[in-house]
């Protein structure tokens, strides 16, 4: 079965998660029990009856080899950010897996076996969720899955507050600029989100105030029943896009883009030109560094060869490399790859000879590297 490596991503009460954070202890609350059937179903997934479930139900009919696949999404709501145990019931008579994602970032695989498909069994795992309201997907894209019956969550490890963050900035409360529209959404932030985005005059915009200039994480909260694109502009000057794909229009998840800030106010564009955008909840931003040649890197890192014609290898020993984004020497992103490997090849064969500078995001933090093409 092919194998999606684990990345469980560092919440902070900032937007969920933060580059460096730290824990606070904390005497664990009473877990919450959400039931399976209680989600949205999509792909063929079914409600089943089940005598030894909690309710008599389960779903059943998951996963497959392909992403039309059954899945369902369940909401849920903490009052904390932070790592929270999930104890997962599920049946299966043979040994199966299910993926889970927290927010449409990176899913971990889950192994099970209950040793019939009569029984129920639990298994533990850690799932990071942030303050406010997660979507959690389960599914195999990869073949067939278990039948879930139910969760429970429980905070294990709170998230400590994010000194570099700013936000959050409901949408609703920029610049709306018609056609666009706030609109009512229930598993928003405020229950308000800002949607009819798209083409050259449906957009929304919002001033930001920057105490220290550089580079800056945008976490959008969005939702999006199709992949749509997204820009985000920065004072008219730099922009970045990227795709969004909620799966329903009733799921809100969370993307990430990385865009450079001047100190001072500045305003934020988010458009899509030429077409249809996905609808906005809201957004956070995270202070990740300045752009610069400091050739300083992380010990752990053995790149080769730097310089480079074509390609360079980043290596970072047993610990994975969650994102790369490579910058030129103005600042604009010309680059972006999620890996989530300790081994990445990046190909430079289109890139113009000079210098330019890697964010490199691991467990540990980013470190920003000097890469050369002769």
């Amino acid at each position: 079965m092919k194998k999606i490596t684990t990345l469980f991503f560092m919440f902070s009460v900032c937007f969920g998660f933060s580059n460096s954070l730290n824990f606070k202890s904390l005497e664990s609350l009473a877990p919450v029990t959400y039931e399976a059937e209680n989600g949205k179903l999509y792909k063929g997934a079914v409600l089943q009856d089940c005598g030894s479930c909690s309710e008599l139900k389960q779903v059943g009919d998951l996963g497959g080899p392909s992403t039309e696949s059954g899945y369902f999404v369940s909401t849920v709501n903490v009052e904390k950010s932070g790592i929270y145990k999930m104890n997962l019931s599920f049946s299966s008579g043979e040994t199966r897996s299910i993926f889970i994602s927290a927010n449409g970032l990176s899913a971990q695989e889950v192994s099970v076996n209950s040793g019939d498909w009569g029984v129920v069994g639990t298994k533990e795992i850690e799932i990071n969720l942030f303050a406010g309201t997660n979507s959690i997907k389960f599914f195999n894209h990869v073949s067939y899955g278990p039948n879930i019956d139910k969760f429970t969550l429980d905070l294990f490890q709170e998230a400590s507050a994010c000194v570099n963050c700013f936000g959050p900035y409901e949408a609703e409360s920029g610049v709306i600029f018609a056609p666009a529209t706030i609109q009512d959404c229930d598993t928003c932030s405020n229950g308000k989100q800002v949607g009819d985005m798209g083409y050259s005059d449906r957009y929304f915009t919002q001033d930001i105030n920057i105490t220290t200039p550089g580079t800056y994480r945008v976490y959008v909260s969005y939702s999006s029943g199709s992949t749509r694109s997204l820009s985000i502009t920065a004072n008219e000057s730099t922009t970045v896009t990227d795709n969004f794909n909620s799966v329903d229009w009733g799921v809100v998840f969370v993307k990430t883009l990385d865009i450079t800030l001047s100190s001072g106010i500045n305003t934020l564009k988010f458009h899509t030109p030429g077409d249809w955008s996905p609808n906005i909840d809201k957004f956070r931003l995270e202070f990740v560094g300045t752009l610069g040649t400091n050739d300083a890197i992380s010990n752990s890192f053995n790149i080769y060869p730097n310089p480079s014609k074509d390609i360079w290898y980043i290596n970072n020993g047993s610990s994975s490399i969650e994102s790369i984004n490579l910058f030129d020497v103005t600042g604009k992103e010309v680059l972006n790859l999620t890996p989530n490997k300790n081994e990445v090849e990046i190909d430079a064969s289109n890139l113009k000879s000079g210098i330019y500078i890697s964010k490199i995001k691991t467990p540990n933090g980013v470190d920003s590297v000097k890469l050369i093409k002769g």
